[in-house]
């Protein structure tokens, strides 16, 4: 939600300075006078006039990435508000077409992106967000940055599936006085069997991720799941060694998640000052 209302910052901000650009790519006055239109309804909630605006402005200039984009959020928006109106859904489809038409004009703008998988989630299900999360971790053009988001998605499908395993083989015991948790053998072991699938593959699929950006804490936190479930899957087993091995990896990888969040955290702290400061009275 906060990315499709993000809109009207961006609009409203710098609509004045679109207006009176003077540069090649500055649409006819009458395109720029129906986009700030539609920026005005869209800012007071009113997704209709506002998808009628942003439908004028793009046939006035049908090469202006930015209308497109207002559109698509807008139709977005109006699919959001009833999704169970059969033509709430065919606006949904609209806007998914539109963000698929920007991706392949800029295949990094990852706020499309972002807003197009969400989509494609809630109208196509989650093979088709699969599907389409893959295609984007394989395309080079992409940045590696944004390879690396999709792929740690994967890898953290892949840790359901097994974790939908392990947790339902959990006993909890009294050792030593302390309660600890115990995996025993799924009674089918083809569970067993699949849930080791989806962990290899996770853990796979969260190293490639890796080896395209080491720079964010998500893919070391999904690392360290899958080395725990790991480490559940050895002790169904009754492998005491690989149980051992596994937790401590995890504990190191652990250790690199816990110091890459902190760095974010302090991160979006000084940021957030910033941006207090910027806008207190001079």
């Amino acid at each position: 939600m906060k990315f499709l209302i993000s809109i009207f910052t961006l609009i409203v901000c710098c609509a004045p300075v679109y207006i009176n650009a003077q540069d090649p790519f500055t649409t006819t006055r009458s395109a720029q006078m129906e986009l700030n239109t539609g920026a005005a309804a869209y800012k007071e909630r009113r997704f209709d006039d506002a998808e009628a605006h942003f439908r004028s402005a793009l046939q006035l200039d049908p090469s202006e990435k930015r209308t497109k984009a207002f559109l698509a959020r807008t139709l977005h928006q109006l699919y959001l508000s009833n999704r169970q109106l059969p033509e709430n859904s065919q606006k949904g489809e609209e806007a998914m077409t539109f963000y698929q038409e920007i991706l392949e004009e800029d295949p990094n703008d990852e706020a499309i992106n972002d807003a197009l998988s969400g989509l494609i989630g809630a109208l196509k299900g989650y093979q088709a967000l699969a599907s389409w999360r893959q295609k984007r971790a394989d395309n080079e053009t992409v940045k590696p940055v944004y390879r690396a988001k999709s792929l740690t998605f994967l890898a953290g499908e892949k840790y359901n599936c097994v974790n939908e395993v392990t947790e339902a083989v959990k006993e909890t015991v009294s050792k030593k006085g302390e309660t600890v948790f115990v995996f025993k053998m799924a009674d089918n072991y083809s569970d067993f069997l699949t849930a080791r699938q989806c962990a290899d593959d996770g853990l796979i699929l969260i190293d490639k991720a890796l080896s395209l950006d080491n720079t964010r804490s998500s893919p070391y936190s999904y690392k360290t799941s899958l080395l725990v479930q790991k480490s559940r899957l050895a002790q169904m087993e009754g492998n005491k060694n690989d149980v051992i091995k596994y937790k401590t990896e995890a504990e190191k990888v652990k250790k690199r998640f816990q110091d890459l969040s902190e760095q974010e955290a302090k991160r979006r702290e000084e940021e957030e000052k910033q941006k207090t400061e910027s806008e207190s009275p001079q």
